[in-house]
């Protein structure tokens, strides 16, 4: 085999490098290791040549040895063609198994074992098993990602399965058929029976589905031919009550048009009584805004004239007074809310770390309303004793206590106001407008609902006798359509018998 290779590989005496790959299964003879011994130790390979051979092989290499600086002569270039060959070309043998085979080999053929390299590949973890699988699945575009992943959790459990029952993950099986190259061979003929057999389901879903699709087109005619009959039916049900009811509708929307006539007096009298009482709701709303934008007039102010080296010593203080701790927890629930940390150091001092963006903070309190629940908890504060403004400035001698304090109660009072006094007034007068609107809406309604009835009781004298010509038309109608009806039934059974057919 060595011998052969060398012959019909020129491209080894012209410096590329040739691999010969030699699995177990096919060293049929175990003295091939003899030659491949005698060749990785010491190049000898001439008796594997004939003398023709020789020569053939000496003739071809003259050029290389003259370019080699060598003189040729038949010893020459026979020694620089086995130097030539043992640098370009390597022997990789392949072992299933690593056991007694293997150990066998090495006792029998010391010397072949001495100097050959060994590369030991364990076998694939489940990670590793998965990721193959996948690597082969890529191209697979009829199956989903996760189908994908599905099926290659299921080989790789399958290969481990074996692979525990069989070698017991020491070595490659009983019959050596455990490796992970026969793990990839047993994924690439998954890959083929099953693109095989979704190529045939593919196949017969598309067959069926044009046998389905047919019959379905004859279904929905019929279908369409009996809805179509089953409307005429209810038409004609309708004109034969509608002539009947005529005469009695007369009646009743005689008694309808003076219903609505009361109806309409009714709501002429509602919308006089609420548009007395908008503009007294107008009123109201307007005094509690005026008061309210006074309280933030006023609040604001006491912000803008606060002494701001005096709000820096209260930043500075360490441990201050539980009136001033009671002050910053109320501050800090309305800037913030109630869930944030009220603490001197982690939330007072926090707060008026930026003294600029603290004053920012109380300038705008009348941004956003101050929830219901926020007051409840803060409106307690208010009624300490000491949460007085004058007696906390002096208990403290700092006036930016003092302004802070009451900067909490304008701040209180402004969103009590607005959510006691200026919401539900301004809610008031809107709801009140719109139920004006809409009175005056449903008037103009129920205005345009009389006249239509009165016009309507003599279109009904006109229709009744248009309601009888119509009737008898109608009838002629069904008789046509039952007896199409009946055509597409016949025609439906007769499909389906050759479709019944056709599948056979």
């Amino acid at each position: 085999m060595i011998s052969m290779i060398i012959i019909h590989c020129p491209h080894v005496l012209q410096g590329e490098k040739i691999l010969l790959l030699l699995h177990e299964e096919e060293l049929l003879e175990e003295d091939f290791i003899v030659f491949l011994q005698e060749f990785i130790m010491g190049g000898s390979i001439s008796h594997l040549f004939t003398y023709e051979e020789q020569t053939t092989i000496i003739n071809s290499i003259r050029t290389e040895v003259t370019q080699a600086g060598l003189t040729y002569t038949r010893d020459v270039a026979w020694n620089f063609f086995l130097r030539t060959v043992r640098n370009n070309f390597r022997v990789c043998f392949i072992m299933n198994e690593g056991k007694e085979a293997f150990q066998r080999r090495c006792r029998e053929f010391p010397s072949f074992a001495k100097n050959i390299n060994f590369l030991w590949f364990s076998h694939w973890s489940k990670t590793q098993l998965v990721e193959h699988a996948q690597y082969h699945f890529k191209d697979i575009d009829w199956m989903t990602a996760i189908q994908k992943e599905n099926i290659s959790h299921m080989l790789a459990s399958m290969h481990l399965v074996l692979r525990q029952q069989d070698g017991q993950e020491k070595d490659a099986g009983e019959y050596c058929h455990i490796t992970n190259t026969s793990y990839e061979k047993f994924v690439e003929r998954y890959i083929s029976l099953a693109s095989a057999k979704n190529q045939e389901v593919c196949s017969d879903h598309d067959s069926v589905t044009k046998s389905l699709n047919h019959i379905k087109r004859e279904n929905e005619v019929a279908l369409k031919l009996r809805k179509l009959l089953e409307h005429e039916m209810i038409v004609l049900e309708e004109r034969k009550q509608g002539t009947i009811k005529i005469l009695s509708q007369i009646g009743k929307d005689t008694a309808i048009t003076e219903q609505q006539i009361k109806v309409v007096k009714a709501q002429l009298d509602r919308i006089s009584r609420l548009k007395k009482l908008l503009p007294e709701y107008q009123v109201a709303h307007e005094r509690a805004v005026y008061k309210a934008i006074a309280i933030v007039a006023d609040t604001k102010k006491v912000i803008q004239n606060m002494d701001i080296e005096k709000l820096s010593e209260l930043r500075g203080m360490n441990k201050p007074i539980l009136d001033i701790e009671d002050l910053m927890t109320a501050i800090i629930m309305i800037l913030k809310s109630p869930s944030a940390d009220l603490t001197w150091q982690k939330g007072a001092k926090r707060q008026m770390a930026n003294l600029e963006r603290f004053i920012e903070e109380l300038m705008s309190f009348d941004d956003n309303q101050l929830p219901e629940s926020t007051l409840l908890l803060v409106e307690p504060y208010l009624k300490k004793p000491s949460f007085d403004p004058e007696a906390l400035e002096r208990k403290t001698s700092n006036s930016a206590c003092g302004a802070l304090c009451k900067w909490v109660i304008g701040v209180v009072r402004y969103h009590r106001m607005m959510i006691s006094k200026v919401k539900p007034l301004h809610q008031k007068v809107e709801e009140t407008t719109t139920a004006v609107d809409e009175a005056e809406h449903k008037m103009a309604t129920l205005e345009n609902k009389r006249k239509s009835h009165e016009v309507r009781l003599t279109d009904l004298a006109k229709g009744f006798e248009e309601a009888t010509i119509d009737k008898n038309q109608q009838e002629e109608k069904t008789k046509m359509m039952k007896k199409k009806l009946e055509t597409a039934a016949q025609l439906r059974k007769v499909c389906a018998l050759c479709q019944i057919y056709s599948l056979y």
